[in-house]
């Protein structure tokens, strides 16, 4: 999971990402990097079963949904793949393929 919005604690958005082992809960990550700016509404997942890939939302807590699609914690291959959806969209459902 990445950025987001805090409704409880200290409210306001979020730059950070937590990834979530559904067969050993257990399993933590550490050291995760955070996204280059607040980001709201997006969806990321798993490319290829190892690289974290976020799409659309709204960045930079701006009014604006984006298609854009980012490579977590590597902005040279996000702008290698140059990947993006055809439509903006925020709060939608993803599927990593492997």
């Amino acid at each position: 999971m990445s950025g987001g919005f805090n409704h409880g604690g200290v409210p306001g958005q979020i730059n950070s990402n937590e990834v979530l082992d559904l067969a050993n809960p257990n399993n933590t990550c550490q050291d995760l990097t955070p996204l280059p700016e607040i980001w709201d509404e997006a969806v990321s997942g798993l490319l290829a079963g190892n690289i974290p890939l976020m799409c659309g939302g709204y960045p930079g807590g701006n009014n604006s949904r984006t298609s854009d699609c980012i490579v977590i914690g590597n902005p040279e291959m996000s702008e290698e793949l140059d990947l993006s959806m055809s439509i903006a969209r925020g709060v939608a459902g993803i599927v990593s393929l492997v």
